[in-house]
């Protein structure tokens, strides 16, 4: 191995004996190790990328260390780092496919941490039912003699006790509409994957029960899809923002039946050039119409569920100095902004302002927002609830909103997009 390349790790600082070490783990939950290293080891580790050889390697040592660094450890230390799956190496590849294989032939997909929900599904029904009627909740939901049918539906996918609020202005949303007998859920992947959208065909296991997934429509969505959706399927695995939802909706429409389809977004960033419309990438133009398609289906009534957080600021984000009210209060009118343009449906502007202040908003929820917006052109929507979640132990804020798009579709399902 002459270019070693360390797989993406998450760094902690910690302290053990008195010793100053970092602690290197996968913070994805793809691979369940870590180890720690010392500041030399942490310098050494910081080359393997791909590119430097070993021998760039142990002279860029040798100058900031002024010492000799031996062929023997970089050879221990790539062994290491191999058998705990930490190095992007044929073994990691190998686990990795076996891994897969043994999912997809489960047919199942469990939750990321089972032992976050009570074992009492009666008590995870009553929890969740809180939210609702806590302080700033909307109140028990009251179903209409004549629902509205759910086109669309913003919501939070933060943890449910921080984001009890939002999850409930959302969510009794959806509950007072038309039931939906689909729910397309398009969640956020945290972890870089090869395309821009990322499916699985397992049922998602909740504590209520499993959900089954409907194939038919993820069969229209897989076969307008110009890439393998599933490339990067065990994301779906360690993801949680999906899983979220299906457990709210497997507690408030228990006794309606329905299935979903479990979407994953990444990033834009690694796809497309800065200022470039993601329209113009073939992934997320095919993606738009086979949603389109979707949501206009005859046989059945169809629900886009946007599963996203909006702003991480602050330490944890790698922000530094403190998030003081004013920092807050002008994230607020930033999100409030880009909010604004998703009520009007227009994706164009909500890229403009989510790219104003040089994305330094880090918004997560980005290509499910904006696939989102494409695939209802020309539905309005209504924003429900906005809040931040701040942490001052750690001085970081995440904001998240809820918004219904309730007003019936309209427009032509294949109709041209924005860009």
């Amino acid at each position: 191995m002459d270019k070693p390349k360390l797989r993406p790790l998450t760094a902690v600082p910690v302290k053990q004996d008195g010793q100053e070490l970092i602690c290197l783990y996968d913070a994805t939950g793809l691979v369940n190790k870590q180890v720690l290293v010392n500041p030399q080891t942490f310098f050494i580790l910081s080359r393997f990328d791909g590119k430097h050889t070993l021998d760039e390697i142990k002279l860029a040592y040798t100058r900031r260390f002024g010492e000799l660094l031996l062929g023997e450890k970089v050879d221990r230390i790539i062994a290491e780092l191999d058998q705990a799956l930490l190095l992007d190496s044929e073994r990691l590849q190998r686990a990795l496919a076996e891994r897969l294989d043994a999912y997809r032939r489960s047919g199942v997909r469990h939750p990321v941490r089972p032992d976050d929900y009570p074992e009492d599904p009666g008590q995870l029904e009553e929890y969740l039912r809180s939210f609702f009627t806590r302080e700033g909740g909307p109140g028990v939901p009251e179903p209409p003699d004549e629902p509205v049918p759910m086109k669309a539906l913003v919501t939070p996918h933060i943890d449910f006790e921080r984001g009890a609020r939002g999850y409930a202005h959302a969510y009794k949303a959806l509950v007072e509409s038309a039931p939906a007998d689909t729910y397309i859920i398009l969640g956020i992947a945290h972890q870089p994957t090869t395309g821009p959208y990322v499916a699985t065909r397992n049922a998602f296991a909740t504590p209520l029960g499993s959900v089954n997934v409907d194939t038919d429509v993820l069969s229209l969505i897989e076969s307008a899809y110009p890439d393998d959706l599933y490339a990067d399927e065990l994301v779906q695995i360690f993801e949680h923002s999906v899983e979220l939802q299906v457990v709210m909706l497997s507690v408030l429409l228990k006794d309606r039946p329905f299935r979903i389809v479990p979407l994953l977004a990444s990033s834009f960033d690694s796809f497309i050039p800065d200022d470039s419309s993601p329209i113009g990438l073939p992934q997320v133009k095919a993606m738009v119409r086979a949603l389109k398609r979707a949501l206009a289906l005859d046989d059945r009534r169809v629900c886009l569920i946007a599963a996203v957080d909006l702003a991480h600021v602050g330490n944890q984000f790698g922000d530094p100095g403190t998030v003081t009210e004013a920092v807050r209060v002008a994230i607020e009118a930033a999100d409030r902004a880009t909010l604004a343009a998703l009520e009007r449906g227009d994706a164009d502007g909500f890229m403009a302002s989510v790219r104003k202040d040089n994305a330094s908003r880090k918004i997560c929820g980005v290509p499910a927002l904006y696939t989102t917006a494409c695939a209802l052109e020309g539905a309005s929507g209504t924003l429900l609830h906005y809040e931040q979640a701040f942490t001052p132990e750690i001085q970081s804020v995440v904001s998240f909103a809820a918004m219904a798009f309730r007003e019936p579709h309209d427009a032509d399902p294949l109709a041209a997009e924005p860009g």
